[in-house]
């Protein structure tokens, strides 16, 4: 029967001789002892064998077998080996994650958030009527025109997703110039008439909404936003009409007859 010793742990000092006495017992089966994870180191009895695995021979006794590594909790299992070569063992060491170990970062935690915001716009219309004519009947039709400011508030979560509302106002305007030509009749005659007209067009009104965004970031700095938002516009719409006659020939209806009251 084949015999040895059990691992030993020896610290030897620089340039100095250190004596170890070891004793000699009749050797058991081979054990393979493996880690989970890998990079933990294995102890037999306090002395390091190894990281991740150690395959041998271990004689007749009671071991420790430790793994340990940082970010995880030890782990610690008595071994009996008994002498003589029998069938060869596996055992598994699967340490559990230590989430308080300044190893693994602490995800940041989720938080309320607040901002304002406001913007300018153009656009080619507000699709009222009087938009129609143009550009046939008018003389003077720019782009519409518009502002909004709102604020909005969320709470954005660890995984970067934050839910948020949005409350604001919006105005959208827009002036055009146009020119109605008609006619009316007299006495069996046509005649010519036109007119200059403004139209004043506005919309506007409060809005509310609510929606979703997700943040990537690309550095400490930098980040991509995408944000998908349903809301309502409480908008009153307004058309102020202003406007004078052009020139016109003077008619003279029912001259010189005479007006009676009763």
């Amino acid at each position: 029967m084949e015999e040895g010793s059990s691992p030993v742990q020896v610290i030897v000092t620089e340039n100095q001789m250190a004596l170890v006495r070891l004793r000699s017992r009749p050797l058991g089966p081979r054990h393979r002892i493996d880690t989970d994870p890998p990079s933990a180191t294995v102890k037999v009895d306090g002395a390091a064998v190894g990281r991740g695995r150690w395959d041998g021979y271990l004689p007749q006794g009671t071991f420790d077998i430790t793994a340990e590594d940082d970010g995880y909790f030890p782990l610690t299992r008595t071994l009996e080996v008994e002498g003589g070569r029998h069938e060869s063992r596996d055992v598994l060491l699967r340490l559990r994650v230590d989430p308080d170990h300044p190893r693994w970062p602490r995800p940041e935690p989720g938080h309320f958030w607040v901002g304002a915001f406001g913007g300018w716009g153009l656009g080619s219309g507000l699709g009222s009527g009087p938009e129609r004519l143009c550009p046939d009947q008018c003389r003077y039709a720019p782009s519409a025109t518009g502002f909004l400011v709102a604020a909005r508030g969320g709470y954005q979560f660890p995984a970067l997703l934050s839910l948020e509302v949005t409350a604001g106002a919006m105005s959208l305007w827009r002036t055009i110039e146009r020119r109605v030509d008609g006619s009316f009749v007299h006495d069996g005659t046509r005649y010519p008439v036109s007119y200059d007209l403004e139209d004043t067009l506005r919309i506007r009104g409060p809005f509310v909404a609510a929606g979703a965004s997700f943040r990537v970031r690309i550095d400490d700095q930098f980040a991509l936003l995408t944000r998908q938002t349903l809301g309502a516009w409480f908008a009153e719409t307004s058309d102020t009409l202003t406007g004078r006659s052009g020139d016109a020939p003077l008619v003279i209806a029912d001259a010189g007859k005479s007006v009676s009251s009763t």
